[in-house]
């Protein structure tokens, strides 16, 4: 995770991490991804994100509320823990 906050470091590794609730307002963005080289997709995400992860010391759980670009790129990470790309299912939109 990279955080943009002043007061957190700049990148945090996050163990088992779970997405609590999502915000209901949603963005559609153009995503591109490594596992899909040479290809973008139209996706919808939430514009905000509460998520709960083990810290890097392997006991302290820790929990937050990203937003904007922080929280998009965890719902696209947290995509692959599950299995999926962004060309696999419904998030893919019809571009305009």
């Amino acid at each position: 995770l990279q955080d943009f906050d002043d007061d957190v470091e700049a990148f945090v590794a996050c163990i088992n991490p779970r997405l609590l609730a999502r915000s209901e307002e949603t963005l559609p963005g153009w995503e591109a991804c490594m596992s899909v080289p040479d290809v973008s997709v139209l996706v919808e995400r939430s514009v905000a994100v509460d998520v709960e992860f083990t810290a890097e010391d392997g006991e302290t759980t820790v929990r937050r509320r990203l937003r904007g670009l922080p929280a998009i790129v965890f719902q696209h990470e947290l995509d692959h823990l599950d299995g999926r790309l962004i060309i696999d299912d419904d998030r893919a939109l019809d571009p305009p």
